[in-house]
């Protein structure tokens, strides 16, 4: 089993339903189990601003499943749930991207892992670094819990909504 870690983010309609459907998703996928979720965050968009807030979260799944092969199911579970790329950073029911693959360093036309964003972003790294503080990003000197402190929760906060089980 690989240790697998995932970002996810919703803008549209009901965030945290789109959400919780994508965990469940993830969770079915054969010889892939969700073992872990971190707190959802509301943060503020990213890349584009003028559009809705987002629920995000990053969850800790266990999978024997290739990184390529994953990507192309967690991509069909996007479009399950009505992702449309209308353009560049734009909003999403949902959006599901690979963080972290083991210590992985993966680079393809396809796949990059670490994700290429992650460092910039605080709605990924501090969920992140609830799940494993520790953790080093390969490529990285400094443990999560360090970049995350490092890029600050500026416009970031702990949802008050509904939980997950």
């Amino acid at each position: 089993m690989q240790l697998v870690y995932l970002g996810l983010g919703s803008n549209i309609e009901d965030r945290l339903c789109y959400i919780r459907s994508a965990i469940q998703k993830i969770d079915n996928l054969p010889h892939t189990r969700v073992v872990e979720m971190a707190p959802i965050y509301v943060s503020e968009p990213w890349g584009v601003k003028e559009q809705t807030d987002f629920l995000n979260t990053v969850i800790a799944v266990e999978t024997t499943i290739t990184p390529e092969e994953l990507l192309c199911l967690l991509q069909d579970i996007e479009k399950m749930l009505g992702r449309i790329k209308e353009y560049h950073w734009g909003p999403r029911t949902i959006d599901i991207d690979i963080l972290l693959y083991e210590d992985c360093i993966i680079d393809t036309d396809v796949l990059v892992v670490p994700h290429p964003h992650m460092l910039e972003r605080n709605f990924v790294l501090v969920p992140l670094s609830v799940l494993n503080p520790s953790k080093v990003i390969p490529g990285c000197r400094e443990p999560i819990n360090i970049l995350a402190q490092r890029c600050g929760n500026v416009g970031l906060y702990e949802w008050e909504g509904d939980k997950i089980d």
